[in-house]
């Protein structure tokens, strides 16, 4: 009797406990963790041989039906602002309209890196490629809607991972989707196709580094470490220094064995991308120019400019309104709590250094380059939000006090930066529109049009590519030189230049010579003309 009644009393006791530490806050299933942890030994006779220790292995926490309408339904409402929405034809500026003249350029058969410029990767612009797919971008706001709704499903996993508390889970992915879609520059950034692949990374390293996984899954962590490498180079940084990580772990916890495994899987991963991508690219004749484009030019352009002063206010108000500057004092002050992950945590501080740095010194402030901050800076908000669980107080108003508040800012950010860029810039747009439909009612689609201009609107506009690439002036001066001598034989139809421009002297007497020049009444920024 005496051993029947303990056994039952043990029973109560533990239903207790997990009673107590289930953190539903009203709308969770007692359901939801059932699966979530499960204890196995399938490492524990290989970690024994090298020194190691047996530890459990938790599953993927499973995402409830009403977690995934909540990320779909915030993610949509954010994609209304992306650019390649035909929707409300919101114009882009800068890079971010050349990013969305590249796929209509490659519908048009020209090949990117050589006919026109890029900062991307090259699966990047394949993407951009099958999103203009019958002349629209409704596709490529699918691709766009689709990575940001990923984005937000991995952050969901990773804090549910790290908290146990769908709420907060709940609440991170909202507010990082905010973020999220506001670095990315209305949606047409390398850096948002390429964040879902590096929050996989990131919950995968956090995985690992505090439970466990089977070695052979870095093969995926090498794939996806190539695909962000040909899509948006400068995520990469995460997997550079989860490799350092990675390294010192393994020696540290006696390893050896199960590392070289570990580096061997990674290494076939990237091969298998590796050999894909290049095969395609020698086939287009671009492999030297991708890497020399995406890679090579951003490193070494980089440096002191006119503008870093303003580059760096531009920084600070971005980092402070995303909550990316309040993730790192946090991983700052909570450093100390990390325990053998301590090492890695160091390495994301350095990490997002060195990224920053990289946004200072670039020649040309984007700040769709800061979402490469994200993943580095995404885990030091959890250690709060644990707390806030643990001690049972409202995990909403801790993290919105640990954010300093900046979601309701960034909210704003969201939603009024697309109106306040059009009404801005009003006058350039109107005036982009006029020529348009002037080019556009003058030519056929085999006709090319060249627009030397501050963005690609025109094009975009009147449906109409060009025949060569203008490029920008941080580039080496023989892109610039080889620009000059093409233009003279180019085969464009009209030739519109935007007030600021510099031309070169054979430039302008290219114009003057075989070239005529039209005058659009209402238009005063724009010169334009035709070929005699």
């Amino acid at each position: 009797m005496k051993k029947r009644y303990g056994s039952r009393t043990l029973r109560h006791e533990q239903t207790k406990v997990m009673a107590q530490s289930e953190e539903f806050e009203g709308f969770e299933s007692e359901e939801a963790f059932d699966d979530s942890v499960e204890i196995t030994g399938s490492y524990s006779r290989r970690d024994k041989a090298e020194g190691g220790f047996t530890r459990t292995r938790e599953k993927a926490p499973r995402i409830l039906a009403a977690d995934w309408f909540f990320i779909a339904l915030v993610s949509f409402a954010l994609s209304l602002t992306f650019y390649a929405l035909p929707l409300f034809n919101f114009q882009s500026v800068g890079v971010q309209s050349q990013y969305l003249y590249s796929g209509m350029a490659m519908q048009a058969g020209l090949v990117p890196y050589n006919d026109f410029w890029g900062s991307g990767g090259l699966v990047f612009y394949l993407i951009n490629w099958i999103g203009h797919f019958a002349q629209t971008t409704w596709l490529l706001y699918f691709f766009q809607l689709f990575a940001l709704f990923i984005s937000g499903v991995q952050v969901y996993r990773l804090i549910l991972q790290r908290t146990h508390s769908r709420l907060a889970a709940r609440i991170t992915a909202g507010f990082t989707l905010v973020s999220i879609a506001g670095l990315a520059q209305g949606g047409t950034s390398p850096t948002l196709m390429a964040l879902p692949l590096a929050l996989w990374a990131l919950q995968f390293l956090d995985r690992y580094l505090r439970q466990d996984v089977r070695d052979e899954a870095f093969i995926f962590f090498g794939m996806s470490g190539a695909f962000a490498l040909v899509i948006s180079p400068v995520m990469t940084v995460l997997w550079v220094i989860s490799a350092l990580a990675l390294f010192i772990f393994n020696i540290r916890n006696k390893r050896i064995g199960r590392g070289f495994y570990q580096l061997l899987a990674t290494l076939f991963g990237v091969l298998l991308v590796g050999y894909t991508v290049a095969f395609y690219a020698l086939n287009a004749q671009v492999l030297y120019t991708s890497i020399e484009q995406s890679i090579i030019i951003p490193l070494t352009s980089l440096g002191f400019t006119a503008n870093l002063w303003l580059t760096l206010l531009k920084s600070i108000v971005f980092l402070l309104v995303f909550g990316l500057a309040t993730n790192f004092v946090h991983g700052m002050l909570n450093i100390k709590k990390s325990g053998q992950t301590f090492v890695w945590q160091v390495l994301l501080l350095i990490g997002s250094v060195a990224v920053l740095v990289f946004v200072l010194l670039s020649p040309v402030f984007e700040s769709s380059n800061l979402l490469a901050l994200l993943p580095l800076l995404l885990l030091f908000v959890s250690d709060t939000l644990q707390d806030a669980v643990n001690q049972r107080r409202n995990v909403l108003q801790q993290y919105m006090r640990a954010k300093l508040f900046a979601p309701i800012l960034a909210l704003f950010f969201v939603i009024g930066a697309p109106f306040v860029s059009q009404w801005m810039n009003r006058q350039v747009f109107s005036e982009e529109q006029q020529v348009a439909q002037h080019v556009k009612a003058d030519t056929t689609r085999d006709d090319r049009v060249l627009a030397i201009a501050g963005d690609k609107n025109i094009n975009l506009r009147a449906q109409r590519v060009a025949s060569l690439g203008v490029f920008p002036s941080y580039y080496p001066i023989g892109f610039h030189q080889n620009f000059d001598l093409v233009f003279a034989n180019a085969e464009n139809k009209y030739v519109i230049v935007q007030s600021g421009q510099e031309l070169s002297d054979s430039v302008q007497r290219t114009l003057q010579d075989s070239y005529e020049k039209v005058e659009i009444s209402n238009v005063s920024q724009f010169s334009v003309y035709k070929k005699k």
